[in-house]
């Protein structure tokens, strides 16, 4: 995937979402909003996770040296794309500059937060039973995930070329 914004006169990436879409990305967002915003937990120390292993007080330096400016980022990067949307029905979108990248890093931000808050985080044989939470956690998952894809090959057709040739040898 390129870093880079879309160029001048490249063709936006155009998303089209659902009421029922963009009523989840809200409302994801807005949760995720809340977290942030709120006291540390599980969720925000997965999001910002330890900055330099093996030295607690060098970690503590450097997480109070960028923590605020990398929420600040956070929180603008997710206000920028929920202003995308509108606040009900459906919507066709279309991204450019640096907003398909923009996107694709709040769906990550959306299923970290997922993962953390029913435990898909933990190793697998520490997890608990999957309920119904759980299969509605990973089943989002899954629809941000598929999102993710779908920006990163209108974005870059060949990126996932990898994958896919594993893929083939495989099966």
């Amino acid at each position: 995937m390129s870093d880079q914004p879309l160029a001048p006169g490249d063709e936006p990436v155009v998303i089209e979402l659902r009421v029922e879409e963009v009523r989840m990305l809200r409302t994801l967002g807005e949760q995720l909003r809340q977290r942030l915003q709120g006291p540390p937990d599980r969720v925000v120390q997965r999001l910002f996770p330890q900055v330099v292993r093996d030295d607690a007080a060098l970690d503590r330096d450097a997480r109070r040296l960028i923590h605020d400016d990398l929420m600040r980022e956070r929180l603008a990067r997710l206000e920028d794309v929920l202003g995308l949307l509108p606040d009900d029905g459906a919507a066709t979108v279309g991204l450019v500059d640096d907003q398909p990248q923009l996107l694709m890093g709040l769906l990550n931000d959306l299923r970290l937060s997922l993962a953390v808050s029913v435990g898909l985080d933990q190793p697998v044989e520490e997890r608990a039973e999957p309920d119904e939470a759980t299969e509605q956690a990973a089943a989002l998952m899954d629809w941000l995930a598929w999102w993710q894809e779908r920006i990163l090959r209108s974005i870059d057709p060949d990126a996932l070329r990898f994958y896919e040739e594993e893929s083939d040898l495989s099966a």
